[in-house]
């Protein structure tokens, strides 16, 4: 079981293991949603993430017609990125208290990546999701 929570602590989660290697996200909104050059996502195992604590706290935003990120309403953590449809969550690896015993695997939406950012270790580096 990896434990994460947001930086208040008053939202905690559980993830019984990841269905892939996480990837660092260059796009516009993970750099806005995380006020950096890139936001790193790990998808867990469909239903293999469950909040544990502070569930009520947590706030959705619709950031997309397509998508919607959630984030802890007393700290503004930064926690879930999903579909609307609800088909799986992708989780803000900064949130998480254990280690996750797995890596980044990939850089995606490269051609958004911040002009002051420079990506300088060997993972590919993608257009868009580059699945």
């Amino acid at each position: 079981m990896i434990k994460g929570s947001c930086l208040c602590e008053g939202v905690a989660y559980e993830i019984t293991r990841f269905a892939k290697p996480p990837t660092h996200c260059h796009c516009k909104m993970c750099q806005k949603i995380s006020g950096s050059a890139f936001g790193t996502y790990g998808t867990p195992e469909k239903g293999g993430f469950k909040f544990t604590r502070g569930d009520d706290l947590v706030r959705s935003y619709a950031a997309t017609e397509e998508f919607v990120r959630s984030f802890c309403s007393v700290c503004g953590s930064t926690l879930l990125f999903a579909p609307k449809n609800g088909d799986h969550v992708a989780v803000a690896l900064g949130t998480l208290d254990d280690e996750a015993g797995i890596a980044p695997s990939k850089h995606i939406f490269i051609e958004s990546k911040a002009d002051w950012f420079d990506v300088v270790d060997d993972l590919p580096k993608v257009e868009g999701y580059g699945d």
